[in-house]
């Protein structure tokens, strides 16, 4: 399934797009950021700093990554808040 540059396989999210590569294992949607991130869901976070992603790449991520939870059949750990996630994405991108 894809989302914009953004495609869930078999084995996690990859970027597809024609610029940089990246790629998230499922088995790490959990991850969570550190020190003032903590709580926060890290890959959202951290390619959020990412200057080659657009805001529009960052919303299709946010929406893969949703439907990577359901797809896999992976709980969201209740510990992380997407709500705090999607914050701090947006201080992000207005800070670029």
């Amino acid at each position: 399934m894809r989302f914009g540059n953004w495609k869930v396989n078999e084995e996690g999210i990859e970027w597809v797009g024609s610029v940089g590569e990246y790629f998230i294992h499922k088995s790490r949607l959990n991850e969570t950021g550190h020190g003032e991130r903590s709580g926060m869901f890290d890959f959202l976070v951290h390619l959020t700093e990412k200057t080659w992603l657009s805001q529009s790449d960052i919303i299709d991520l946010n929406e893969a990554y949703q439907f990577a939870f359901n797809h896999f059949g992976i709980e969201m750990d209740d510990s992380l808040s997407m709500e705090d996630t999607l914050t701090e994405q947006n201080k992000l991108m207005k800070n670029r």
